[in-house]
């Protein structure tokens, strides 16, 4: 064997130093959360937690993986690096001390480049890297490995996990025998994201060219064995039983879509994160860098465990204010789907304008107006004065105008189709890419690499604002400017294309248009879109199904379906109002669907406490009065993030807390479901929310009206029905008056405005749009009585129906 040279410059200067076989560089960066230690001879790095028996990761090694011609290379061990001094400098993130490390150049010419920056001020590493082709041939890139613990790289296909020196380095917690688990992030809007545990399999589709299109990436594995899991821009590995974690990923997609991979068996543990080149070419001279990787340590059950991560995306991307105000509207959609026609928007429209207590904000006509997917600028025969008197008569109505396009997908029937056959994205033998089944077949996709093709999609969203005046567009199906193929242009990633294609829509749109994203990789549209699909489409059944056949197609994760859309309206509620506003889907809540009473209630409850947009997509003028009750009660939207309790503790979390304040005082909303399809009990526990034990608590749940008396450490609610919820009010019980809540609003608290308790009595006023008819409850300490109104329910308690419109004041003596 034979000893290393390398390079380290000091002051300007560079010194040359040799180590013999087996000795070790360490160079050590560390702040107040973590260390690391860096070993460019090994090409590896590791990191632990400052504080005692906190995660560590050991000898990471960093690498390359490139085709030259038709012979694949992989570049992780160099014969050469050099080192820079610590170099200090201001970022988005404050400031950073950062290691530059340069490796090769290999005997083709190519070398790494990477730089590991700590920050003075938040818990996290960062790192990234530059491949630089100083060869004199062009190479296509592959893969940036950024991390790879234990996993060989040997395959192209997929990693292995395999003892010896390919499988050198491993990740530990705090206990030897740790309960392993896996938090998955999927690609964009409709894949699956949630916790996967030990015995566990990553939820995966078995559609295949079906639906695989449109929601995985092509660069992420789709593992099938237990415990072996994969994940896009982010995830975490944790341990259920320490209760310790860490996260790591991407600040932001512009220059690649990064991808994870994890094995969570503790004996063969293995960790991976990568870069996707993408067969992007990389010229003679050329160089390319990749996105910011993240990584930082969590415990479980912090109040706001990802919220450092979501902080520091946001930072990346300058996000200062983030949607504007809440909204709520009506969509078309889930109650007409394409059988649509002015004549149905104008009755909806008519419907919201009578009904002053049902303040919607906007109403947005989607899929169903154009004639064809890609002809944008050709109208239906029901549309065939086209959509701008519309436009004009929702503005009069004192709505906001809001309209569906999917400017990077194309129907094979359509105009476009024909008339640009440059512009279509082709694989290798020059066929159409398939871009996924809908409408009745498969689907092709713009080359956004070709010049015409992005100009013609900006044009579209131009023309939707700025000449037919749709202010508020849903963009859906975007995926499709990265799906892989052969393009106009070899040199850019399919992150970059789709990042510089989104952002011509959002200049073509300009800033005074609300753009909500569907469909699309979620971390090429931070800071681009003002509110986000986050999940899969909520339809008016439970589970998945096609052609009302539900045995093959229950298992699906994100077929459209109610259950499918709540599972990522809880999983992604982090990211509210800190990436975008999430869009939960809309609210059904007519009876004649084949959701029944309870599952309406579920949808309803997911969507209020998770913040985000609050859309319905019923028939207005058809609904009966309890639904419109229920849609009343709704509105205006909480917008906040609430606190998911479980959330690395069950594939779909059960309980949810949302803190609140108000004139009334402070509470809680504490829901708690039963995912299951049969009943059950469902147990509250203040520990389980992070309550203070050993108060006398009240609770109102909202649904039934019930006001309960809650024992000191919680209480078992018995026979919860399937696909149901409890959504309970909870205040701790004093010596003042105590608003329990009501059926006015759902947040059973912000309706009051006024709450004057005092020596003689209590005052309070109730305010509320429109005519307004219900009730509310009251805890009143003895001695207090009522104008008559009162109804007593039990020792303490009291109803007070009411009657009113726009506020209402009540005295209590």
């Amino acid at each position: 064997m034979v000893g290393y040279n390398f390079l380290t410059r000091q002051a300007g200067k560079f010194y040359l130093f040799h180590t013999e076989p087996g000795l070790t560089l360490t160079v050590l960066l560390e702040n107040l959360h973590l260390q690391l230690r860096l070993d460019p001879q090994r090409s590896a790095f590791g990191i632990r937690a400052r504080h005692t028996h906190g995660p560590e990761l050991q000898s990471a090694r960093v690498g390359l993986r490139y085709r030259r011609g038709r012979q694949h290379h992989h570049a992780h061990r160099w014969h050469a690096f050099e080192i820079s001094a610590e170099i200090r400098e201001d970022s988005v993130h404050g400031g950073l001390r950062t290691r530059r490390l340069w490796f090769g150049p290999d005997r083709h010419g190519v070398a790494l480049e990477m730089d590991f920056s700590v920050s003075d001020t938040h818990p996290f590493l960062v790192w990234r890297g530059t491949v630089r082709n100083d060869g004199r041939k062009p190479i296509r890139l592959e893969r940036i490995e950024l991390l790879n613990l234990g996993f060989t790289s040997f395959t192209r296909l997929g990693l292995q996990p395999t003892p010896g020196e390919a499988a050198q380095g491993h990740f530990r917690f705090g206990t030897d025998f740790p309960d392993l688990a896996f938090f998955s992030n999927s690609w964009g809007s409709w894949g699956f994201s949630g916790v996967c545990g030990a015995g566990d399999r990553l939820p995966r589709t078995r559609l295949g060219p079906f639906t695989a299109p449109m929601r995985i990436n092509p660069g992420t594995p789709m593992p099938t064995a237990a415990r072996h899991f994969a994940s896009d821009m982010f995830a975490v590995l944790g341990d259920r039983r320490s209760r310790e974690a860490f996260l790591v990923g991407f600040l932001s997609q512009k220059e690649h879509f990064g991808s994870i991979e994890a094995l969570t068996d503790f004996l063969v543990p293995a960790l991976a994160v990568w870069a996707n080149g993408d067969s992007c070419v990389l010229d003679p001279g050329d160089s390319q860098q990749t996105d910011w990787a993240c990584l930082h340590f969590l415990h479980l059950d912090s109040p706001d465990p990802l919220g450092v991560y979501m902080d520091a995306v946001a930072r990346e991307h300058k996000i200062s204010t983030v949607g504007g105000q809440a909204r709520a509207g009506w969509s078309s959609w889930y109650r007409y789907f394409q059988d649509i026609t002015p004549g149905v928007v104008r009755r909806n429209l008519a419907a919201a304008a009578e009904r002053d207590g049902l303040p919607l904000d906007l109403l947005q006509i989607d899929d169903g107006w154009q004639a064809t997917v890609g002809d944008w600028d050709r109208f239906s025969s029901a549309f065939d004065c086209g959509v701008t008197p519309l436009a004009a008569e929702i503005r009069a109505a004192g709505l906001e105008p809001g309209l569906w396009l999917a400017p990077f997908i194309v129907q094979p029937k359509s105009s476009l189709y024909r008339r640009h056959p440059e512009w279509i994205l082709r694989n290798r033998f020059g066929l159409a890419v398939n871009a996924g089944y809908n409408w009745g077949g498969f689907n092709a996709a713009l080359d956004l690499s070709h010049p015409e093709a992005l100009e013609h999609a900006s044009q579209t969203v131009g023309t939707a604002v700025h000449e037919w005046g749709f202010t508020f567009l849903k963009l859906d199906f975007l995926y499709a400017g990265a799906l892989p193929g052969v393009r106009r242009d070899p040199k850019q990633t399919r992150a970059m294309l789709l990042r510089k294609a989104l952002a011509a829509l959002r200049d073509a749109a300009g800033g005074n248009a609300h753009l909500l994203g569907c469909g699309v990789p979620l971390g090429s549209a931070v800071g681009l879109f003002d509110s986000l699909r986050i999940g899969a489409d909520v339809a008016p059944y439970w589970a998945p199904r096609v052609i009302k056949k539900t045995t093959f197609f229950k298992s699906e994760p994100d077929l459209p379906a109610a259950r499918n859309a709540l599972q990522n309206a809880l999983t992604r509620a982090p990211m509210h109002r800190r990436w975008w506003v999430n869009d939960p889907d809309c609210v059904l809540l007519r009876p004649e669907s084949d959701l029944n009473p309870d599952e309406i209630r579920t949808i309803a409850t997911v969507a209020a406490l998770t913040g985000g947009l609050m859309m319905i997509s019923d028939d207005l003028a058809a609904l009966p009065e309890a639904s419109l009750r229920a849609a009343e009660s709704l509105l205006p939207p909480l917008d906040r993030r609430p606190l998911v309790m479980d959330w690395f503790d069950s594939r779909t979390p059960s309980r949810l807390r949302l803190d609140l304040s108000g004139p009334p005082g402070t509470w809680h909303l504490a829901a708690l479901f039963n995912w299951e399809d049969q009943e059950q009990d469902l147990a509250f526990h203040w520990r389980d929310f992070n309550l203070e034990p050993g108060l006398t608590y009240l609770a109102r749940e909202f649904w039934t009206g019930k006001v309960l008396r809650m024992d000191p450490v919680g209480r078992v609610f018995k026979s919860v029905p399937a696909h149901s919820c409890l959504l309970l009010a909870v205040r701790p019980v004093g010596e003042k008056p105590l608003y329990l809540g009501g059926d006015l609003h759902i947040s059973q608290g912000l309706e009051v405005t006024r709450w004057v308790p005092g020596p003689h009595g209590l005052r309070f006023r109730l305010e509320r749009p429109g005519r307004v008819e219900g009730g509310v409850d009251l805890w009143l300490p003895q001695g207090h009585s009522g104008e008559g109104r009162l109804e007593k329910r039990a020792e303490g308690i009291y109803h007070l129906p009411v009657r009113f419109t726009g506020s209402l004041d009540f005295e209590i003596r």
